[in-house]
Protein backbone atom coordinates (compact mmCIF):
# COMPACT_ATOMS: atom_id res chain seq x y z
CA UNK A 1 0.00 0.00 0.00
CA UNK A 2 1.64 3.20 -1.01
CA UNK A 3 0.16 7.54 -0.14
CA UNK A 4 1.18 10.03 -2.27
CA UNK A 5 0.36 13.23 -1.72
CA UNK A 6 0.94 16.35 -4.33
CA UNK A 7 0.15 19.81 -3.46
CA UNK A 8 -2.06 21.28 -5.81
CA UNK A 9 -2.12 25.05 -4.64
CA UNK A 10 0.02 26.69 -2.17
CA UNK A 11 -0.41 28.96 1.07
CA UNK A 12 -0.13 32.08 -0.81
CA UNK A 13 -3.65 31.52 -2.14
CA UNK A 14 -4.86 30.76 0.91
CA UNK A 15 -3.52 34.22 2.48
CA UNK A 16 -4.87 36.05 -0.98
CA UNK A 17 -8.47 34.67 -0.17
CA UNK A 18 -8.06 35.62 3.15
CA UNK A 19 -6.89 39.24 2.47
CA UNK A 20 -9.75 39.34 0.36
CA UNK A 21 -12.52 38.71 2.54
CA UNK A 22 -10.91 42.00 4.38
CA UNK A 23 -10.85 43.97 1.26
CA UNK A 24 -7.13 43.91 1.62
CA UNK A 25 -4.46 43.27 -1.44
CA UNK A 26 -2.87 40.45 -2.22
CA UNK A 27 0.26 39.76 -0.02
CA UNK A 28 3.03 38.97 -2.07
CA UNK A 29 4.60 36.05 -0.79
CA UNK A 30 3.45 32.67 1.47
CA UNK A 31 2.03 33.64 5.10
CA UNK A 32 3.58 33.18 8.68
CA UNK A 33 3.49 30.28 10.24
CA UNK A 34 0.74 31.57 13.08
CA UNK A 35 -1.49 32.57 10.25
CA UNK A 36 -1.59 29.11 8.89
CA UNK A 37 -2.25 27.64 12.38
CA UNK A 38 -4.63 30.54 13.07
CA UNK A 39 -6.34 29.64 9.97
CA UNK A 40 -6.24 25.58 10.79
CA UNK A 41 -7.87 25.75 13.95
CA UNK A 42 -10.80 28.10 13.08
CA UNK A 43 -11.20 25.75 9.99
CA UNK A 44 -11.40 29.75 8.06
CA UNK A 45 -12.94 28.92 4.55
CA UNK A 46 -10.15 30.39 2.83
CA UNK A 47 -8.27 26.81 3.57
CA UNK A 48 -10.21 25.53 1.01
CA UNK A 49 -8.07 27.36 -1.39
CA UNK A 50 -5.38 24.58 -0.23
CA UNK A 51 -5.63 21.48 -2.35
CA UNK A 52 -4.16 18.40 -2.80
CA UNK A 53 -4.50 15.15 -4.46
CA UNK A 54 -3.92 12.26 -2.50
CA UNK A 55 -2.88 8.60 -4.25
CA UNK A 56 -3.85 5.41 -2.90
CA UNK A 57 -2.33 2.51 -4.52
CA UNK A 58 -2.92 -1.18 -3.55
CA UNK A 59 -5.62 -0.38 -0.92
CA UNK A 60 -8.61 -2.55 0.10
CA UNK A 61 -12.39 -2.15 -1.77
CA UNK A 62 -13.56 -1.59 1.02
CA UNK A 63 -11.03 0.73 2.71
CA UNK A 64 -11.64 2.85 -0.19
CA UNK A 65 -15.94 2.64 0.23
CA UNK A 66 -14.53 4.10 3.79
CA UNK A 67 -13.27 6.99 1.85
CA UNK A 68 -15.97 7.59 -0.71
CA UNK A 69 -18.14 8.02 1.75
CA UNK A 70 -16.79 11.55 2.82
CA UNK A 71 -19.15 13.64 -0.26
CA UNK A 72 -17.66 16.75 0.57
CA UNK A 73 -14.28 15.83 -1.26
CA UNK A 74 -13.60 17.62 -4.65
CA UNK A 75 -13.19 14.45 -6.74
CA UNK A 76 -12.74 10.62 -6.14
CA UNK A 77 -11.34 8.12 -8.64
CA UNK A 78 -11.29 4.42 -7.99
CA UNK A 79 -10.12 1.21 -10.07
CA UNK A 80 -12.80 0.02 -11.92
CA UNK A 81 -13.58 -3.28 -10.99
CA UNK A 82 -15.46 -4.37 -14.44
CA UNK A 83 -14.52 -6.95 -16.10
CA UNK A 84 -13.41 -4.94 -19.92
CA UNK A 85 -11.28 -2.31 -17.46
CA UNK A 86 -9.83 -4.68 -14.74
CA UNK A 87 -6.27 -6.01 -15.74
CA UNK A 88 -7.55 -9.60 -14.76
CA UNK A 89 -11.12 -9.81 -16.47
CA UNK A 90 -12.15 -11.23 -12.92
CA UNK A 91 -16.11 -10.78 -12.86
CA UNK A 92 -16.75 -8.96 -10.27
CA UNK A 93 -19.48 -10.45 -8.67
CA UNK A 94 -16.36 -12.75 -7.63
CA UNK A 95 -14.34 -10.39 -6.11
CA UNK A 96 -13.41 -10.33 -2.70
CA UNK A 97 -14.04 -7.04 -0.26
CA UNK A 98 -10.29 -6.86 0.11
CA UNK A 99 -9.14 -6.89 -3.68
CA UNK A 100 -6.97 -4.13 -3.94
CA UNK A 101 -7.84 -0.93 -6.13
CA UNK A 102 -5.86 2.52 -6.80
CA UNK A 103 -8.11 5.49 -5.27
CA UNK A 104 -7.46 8.88 -6.06
CA UNK A 105 -9.06 12.23 -4.37
CA UNK A 106 -8.87 15.66 -4.95
CA UNK A 107 -9.67 17.57 -1.56
CA UNK A 108 -8.78 20.95 0.44
CA UNK A 109 -7.07 21.18 3.81
CA UNK A 110 -10.66 21.51 4.94
CA UNK A 111 -11.87 18.52 4.08
CA UNK A 112 -8.84 16.98 5.07
CA UNK A 113 -9.22 17.72 8.48
CA UNK A 114 -13.09 16.72 8.51
CA UNK A 115 -11.69 13.13 7.17
CA UNK A 116 -8.93 13.38 9.76
CA UNK A 117 -11.82 13.75 12.51
CA UNK A 118 -13.31 10.49 11.57
CA UNK A 119 -10.96 8.41 10.02
CA UNK A 120 -8.20 9.23 12.85
CA UNK A 121 -10.91 8.22 15.52
CA UNK A 122 -10.48 4.61 17.12
CA UNK A 123 -13.64 3.77 16.36
CA UNK A 124 -12.98 3.88 12.36
CA UNK A 125 -11.53 0.92 11.40
CA UNK A 126 -8.04 -0.34 11.92
CA UNK A 127 -7.13 -0.35 8.73
CA UNK A 128 -8.64 2.92 7.54
CA UNK A 129 -6.98 4.20 10.46
CA UNK A 130 -3.48 3.20 9.77
CA UNK A 131 -4.07 4.32 5.66
CA UNK A 132 -5.22 8.20 7.01
CA UNK A 133 -2.38 8.06 9.28
CA UNK A 134 -0.12 7.51 6.35
CA UNK A 135 -1.86 10.53 4.59
CA UNK A 136 -0.97 12.58 8.01
CA UNK A 137 2.62 11.18 7.38
CA UNK A 138 3.02 11.91 3.96
CA UNK A 139 1.36 15.15 4.96
CA UNK A 140 4.49 16.30 7.06
CA UNK A 141 6.77 14.62 4.60
CA UNK A 142 5.87 17.63 1.90
CA UNK A 143 5.96 20.19 4.37
CA UNK A 144 2.37 20.56 5.11
CA UNK A 145 3.46 20.09 8.89
CA UNK A 146 0.92 22.92 10.32
CA UNK A 147 -1.92 21.35 8.25
CA UNK A 148 -0.42 17.59 9.65
CA UNK A 149 -0.44 19.00 13.23
CA UNK A 150 -4.42 19.72 13.02
CA UNK A 151 -5.25 16.04 11.70
CA UNK A 152 -7.06 15.10 15.15
CA UNK A 153 -10.09 12.35 15.66
CA UNK A 154 -13.30 14.54 16.64
CA UNK A 155 -13.18 14.23 20.33
CA UNK A 156 -9.52 16.43 20.39
CA UNK A 157 -11.73 19.01 18.83
CA UNK A 158 -14.61 18.90 21.18
CA UNK A 159 -12.27 19.30 23.92
CA UNK A 160 -11.94 15.31 24.66
CA UNK A 161 -15.46 14.89 24.24
CA UNK A 162 -16.72 12.32 21.99
CA UNK A 163 -19.99 13.14 20.20
CA UNK A 164 -19.97 9.18 18.99
CA UNK A 165 -23.46 7.54 20.39
CA UNK A 166 -21.37 4.88 21.07
CA UNK A 167 -17.73 6.52 22.28
CA UNK A 168 -14.75 4.18 22.32
CA UNK A 169 -14.31 4.97 26.24
CA UNK A 170 -11.10 7.57 25.37
CA UNK A 171 -13.05 10.40 26.39
CA UNK A 172 -16.08 11.40 27.80
CA UNK A 173 -19.46 11.56 26.04
CA UNK A 174 -20.28 14.96 25.19
CA UNK A 175 -23.53 15.71 26.21
CA UNK A 176 -26.70 16.28 24.45
CA UNK A 177 -27.62 19.94 24.62
CA UNK A 178 -31.02 20.15 26.55
CA UNK A 179 -34.17 21.65 24.64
Amino acid sequence: MEVKITRLTDWNLVVDEARRTAWKDSLGHEPSQNFKMKALMSRHSPIQALLFRIEFKDIPYWVSVHLVRHHTVDGHWVSSQRPDRSPTGTDRHSLPQDALVNHDIILNAQEILYISKKRLCTKASKETREIWSKVVSELRNIGEVELAAFCKPECWWCGDRCPESSPCGMCPTKEMPQL
